[in-house]
């Protein structure tokens, strides 16, 4: 029985000196950094006490340190940049291509595609990838982001996602029409667990989070979403290999639309085709980043117009 209390009184102790070891190290290369002022050990929990108040609460407290503030739950530091100057430096370098820990939130559902690799397969994947963005590819969907255009942000999100569906898998989910189908209903769930996350200090940590109801409503929905994106693959496979795996040139003058999916298809990493599950490791990746991300930027816009226009009352000949 000693010896059960001692090995465990040793791993406790190890466990101390590793975390104040990291605390140090971490205090060493942020302590010149401003904060506001925090708990002992649980650091700013209290400003993401109201999640409906936590943008808010950002906002002003990097408009009260310049654009440039520190924050940390349990010492997991995060840096609030909004200094224009601050972000061209740190985007425009190459030197810190490793994501931080809260992208390992996504990897349940995107894998290690494009957005959450490491340097030596971002790398790789992001000079794969780079011909599939080719002008001639992208201005054949214009025609799709004015065919489902909308306004408010809840019809822009849906908005978008029926345009990167049919860009990036050649099939159409139709979630304007069908808002509550399984699959669009799966993607707003895990959004939403993923922001949920992302601001609730207790559910950073898996052994808290496997606990709760979100990682449940995770499991579901990502079986609705692999599920689905795996049967088009297997479905567009089939037909190229019924068609002799022929795919139009994308520098031809051809009208034919190729969905990513099917220059995926194509496509070779380290001189071998890509697997079905890095096939749908990329398209979860692009049909995440592509329809959330856009919304977002697009929601903003239509936002500062409208104000623009309460304000000045501009016509929609100045917006032209």
């Amino acid at each position: 029985m000693s010896l059960v209390i001692f090995v465990i009184a040793l791993i406790l102790i190890f466990i101390c000196y590793e975390y104040y070891r990291f605390v140090r190290h971490v205090k060493k290369h942020l302590d010149h950094i401003p904060a506001p002022p925090a708990l002992p050990f649980m650091g700013h929990i209290m400003y993401f006490a109201n999640p409906k108040e936590i943008l808010k609460d950002l906002v002003t407290m990097a408009q009260n340190f310049d654009g440039f503030v520190k924050i940390h739950f349990f010492q997991i530091y995060s840096l609030i940049i909004t200094d224009p100057e601050k972000i061209e430096k740190i985007l425009g370098t190459t030197r810190m291509l490793n994501k931080s820990s809260e992208y390992s939130h996504f990897n349940r559902w995107l894998g290690t595609g494009l957005l959450t690799s490491e340097p030596a397969k971002w790398r790789k994947s992001r000079k794969m990838l780079t011909p599939t963005f080719h002008f001639q590819i992208l201005e054949k969907y214009i025609d799709l982001t004015g065919r489902n255009s909308t306004f408010t942000h809840p019809d822009v999100t849906l908005c978008t996602l029926d345009v990167i569906c049919e860009t990036a898998m050649g099939t159409s989910v139709n979630a304007q029409k069908h808002s509550n189908s399984e699959y669009v209903k799966s993607v707003q769930i895990m959004n939403e667990i993923i922001r949920t996350r992302l601001f609730s200090p207790f559910k950073r940590f898996n052994c808290i989070y496997y606990l709760t109801g979100d990682y449940r409503a995770e499991k579901r929905a990502l079986k609705t979403i692999h599920g689905y994106t795996t049967s088009v693959i297997e479905k567009r496979k089939k037909e190229l290999e019924e068609n002799g795996n022929y795919i139009i040139d994308c520098n031809s003058n051809s009208k034919k639309r190729l969905a990513f999916l099917d220059l995926l298809l194509q496509c070779e990493l380290d001189e071998k085709p890509l697997t079905n599950e890095q096939i749908r490791e990329e398209v979860d990746t692009f049909m995440f980043e592509g329809h959330d991300t856009t919304a977002s930027a697009m929601a903003f816009s239509l936002y500062c117009l409208a104000r623009e226009f309460t304000r000045t009352g501009f016509s929609s000949k100045g917006i032209e």
